[in-house]
Order: C-alpha cells, then sequence, then structure tokens
C-alpha cells in the first residue's frame, strides 16, 4: 500500500510540474502574441495545444522573418515585372511578352496561393474569412491569377496595378502605418487651413498698417 502512494505521489508532482509548464509556455506565447498584435484566432496561444501540432509548424513557418522577407521580395519583384512589359495592355494586344516574365509572374501568383493556404490551416476557414483585408487578398490574388488567364486569351492583362497594393493588404505594420497616414491626413489639411487663414488676415492687417510707407516719395525700396 505503501509503494502505491508513494508511485501516485510522484506522479501527481510530474503532472504538476508539466501543468505548471505548459502554464508558463501559454502565457509566455500570449504575452509575444500581445507584443506582436497578434489575434488570439491567428496566434501563437492557440496552437500550443496538442492536436494541432500540424498547425503549430505552418504558424512557425508563416510567422518567420525568413518567410516574411521572402513574400516582400515576392511582390516588390512580381511588381517590378512591370518594366519589363508593355505600358498599355488594356485596350492594346501585346503578343510579345518574354517568356520569363509569364512564368516568374506566375510563380509569384503560386506563392501568394500557398501563403493564403498557410493562413488558412492555422487560423481556420472561418477566422480567416472573417477578415476584410484577408478576404480582399483572397480576391486580389485571384485577380491576378486570372490576368494571365486573360493574357492567355487575349494577350492582355487588366489588374496590374493590384501587385504593389498586396504589401498594404500582406503587411500589418505597413497597413497600420498607411491608415495611420489616412487619419492624420485630414487633420493636417484642417491645420494647414487654419495656418493659411490666419497668414492671410496678419497679411492684410500688415499691409492696412504699414501702407503708407509704401506710398512714400520714392521709399519703395522698403518693400
Amino acid at each position: 500500500m505503501n509503494e502505491f502512494f508513494k508511485k501516485r505521489l510522484k506522479r501527481n508532482k510530474t503532472d504538476l510540474k508539466d501543468a505548471s509548464s505548459n502554464a508558463m509556455m501559454l502565457s509566455a506565447a500570449y504575452i509575444e502574441d500581445a507584443i506582436r498584435g497578434r489575434y488570439y484566432q491567428s496566434g501563437l496561444a492557440r496552437n500550443l495545444a496538442p492536436d494541432r501540432k500540424f498547425h503549430l509548424k505552418c504558424f512557425n513557418i508563416h510567422s518567420s522573418l525568413p518567410y516574411e522577407i521572402g513574400l516582400i521580395l515576392t511582390i516588390t519583384l512580381h511588381s517590378a515585372l512591370a518594366f519589363f512589359e508593355p505600358v498599355q495592355m488594356i485596350n492594346r494586344a501585346s503578343p510579345s511578352l518574354p517568356t520569363w516574365v509569364i512564368i516568374s509572374g506566375i510563380l509569384s501568383v503560386f506563392v501568394y496561393s500557398i501563403d493564403i493556404c498557410l493562413s488558412i490551416i492555422y487560423t481556420s476557414r472561418r477566422n480567416f474569412i472573417s477578415s476584410i483585408h484577408n478576404i480582399s487578398y483572397i480576391i486580389m490574388v485571384f485577380l491576378l491569377a486570372s490576368d494571365y488567364i486573360i493574357y492567355t486569351l487575349t494577350k492582355r492583362m487588366i489588374f496590374r496595378f493590384l501587385r504593389a497594393t498586396l504589401l498594404l493588404v500582406r503587411t500589418r505594420t505597413l497597413r497600420g502605418t498607411t491608415l495611420v497616414m489616412l487619419w492624420v491626413i485630414p487633420k493636417f489639411i484642417q491645420f494647414l487651413s487654419i495656418m493659411v487663414a490666419y497668414i492671410g488676415i496678419f497679411a492684410v492687417v500688415g499691409v492696412h498698417l504699414f501702407m503708407q510707407y509704401y506710398e512714400h516719395e520714392g521709399l519703395y525700396l522698403l518693400i
């Protein structure tokens, strides 16, 4: 009987130790998500459950710095392909598009599709489509993919302007900075309007007060 209680006590201590370690890991995951501005549905803490090992791998890949740098470079290079394409491709067919440009564009769209799949895996489809910028991301990637289908059929490209906007949709920091700038611009315009009004008022008052100096005997050099 004493051996039974000793084994039971040893097992309870191990369970308590594991529970304490898991609690610390979960707390650290919540803190990291808060620091990086991640929601619970798309954060590290949600994917630490024992039955979400594959989801955790997808999350680690998707949130790693090399992956983000590679995705940003892909978007940048995809946007730079416009320099090797004809300026007008909406109203006029351009059959002379280089093959490597088409292949590079298709590979870029394939990378975007993998990025969307990784996000859906560790956030779930329902949580992914609940975000407006994720829906915009899917629509843009679909339009960019259809661009190459349209080119195959009609030798035209319509949605090239969406390439650079993927940075705003995909990069959280740049998207937040853009939203802050859009919020600040109306306030800045209001401030400039007030400044122009004050400058105009003081200018009119100054001209009225010092008019005699401007009109005195040949002292126009004071102007």
